[in-house]
């Protein structure tokens, strides 16, 4: 290939590099205008995108691919971006804050899919592990634009919501009882926490009871200690919840050794008279 062919060819790369970079919008009011006259949807990126590691690698192993373009061209995109390093006009800034607010997005990355009429949302993808561009945009390209669809997400956020209120209020709970050096009212919130729960997660209940109780009353260290042992019997054979059961008794009483609780014998069934 001849110099200038090659000289040609990169022209065009550039040239359609740019006009990648040039479909971003970052005003979603734009963005929705433009999709209401092209018939199209909205895919938006909320990003930190000079600071944050998993918005730079999505940028760079998803957005930024041909697995990604081909998939986009049904779309209009906006990024939403909130760096560190590079300042942002004052009205830019004040802008996406509240588009992020109005879309309840509490991290980044966070992708989501809006109709194009109405701006309701139908697919949210939040963080990014490092997956292939090609199975990332296999994920987006599962999220259907249809109103039961759309009823099943905003089910699915209420649900959250409501999962993340009662956590707030499970740890408001907590955090006063042990201001008031309440450990009975502390064990109450973990018990209705961990209800119902079987298996070695039993185990984090009770480890979170030992830890309130060394924090309520340190000097309650058989309590704590019967709590430790306890969660070292249901942990069973979970080896991480068994090293940080054993790491707490080791701060708690060094010179201990910390053993599983007895397991309570069997009732016998009882056959009648």
């Amino acid at each position: 290939m001849t110099r200038r062919a090659l000289q040609i060819l990169a022209g065009l790369c550039l040239a359609a590099f740019a006009q990648a970079a040039d479909l971003w919008l970052a005003d979603l009011d734009a963005a929705r205008a433009q999709a209401l006259k092209e018939r199209k949807d909205v895919l938006v990126e909320f990003t930190g995108s000079d600071w944050s590691p998993a918005c730079i690698a999505l940028r760079k192993q998803v957005l930024d691919t041909e697995d990604f373009s081909r998939f986009a061209r049904r779309f209009v995109l906006v990024k939403v971006d909130f760096p560190r390093k590079t300042k942002l006009p004052e009205e830019t800034v004040e802008r996406n804050a509240a588009t992020a607010a109005s879309l309840a997005i509490t991290s980044y990355p966070t992708v989501l899919l809006l109709d194009g009429k109405t701006g309701e949302e139908f697919g949210r993808i939040t963080g990014y592990g490092g997956k292939a561009s090609a199975v990332y945009v296999a994920e987006l390209g599962a999220f259907q634009n249809t109103p039961e669809a759309r009823r099943s997400l905003r089910q699915a956020e209420s649900d959250r919501q409501a999962e993340l209120q009662e956590m707030r209020q499970n740890e408001r709970l907590i955090e006063e009882a042990i201001q008031a050096k309440d450990f009975a009212a502390a064990v109450r919130v973990i018990d209705e926490i961990y209800k119902g729960v079987k298996g070695p997660r039993l185990a984090v209940g009770t480890l979170n009871k030992a830890i309130l109780s060394h924090r309520i009353d340190s000097a309650a260290l058989e309590r704590t200690w019967k709590l430790l042992q306890q969660a070292l019997l249901e942990a069973e054979e979970d080896a991480d919840l068994t090293k940080a059961i054993q790491e707490m008794g080791r701060r708690i009483a060094p010179t201990r050794k910390l053993e599983k609780a007895k397991p309570e014998p069997k009732k016998k069934a009882d056959k009648g008279a």
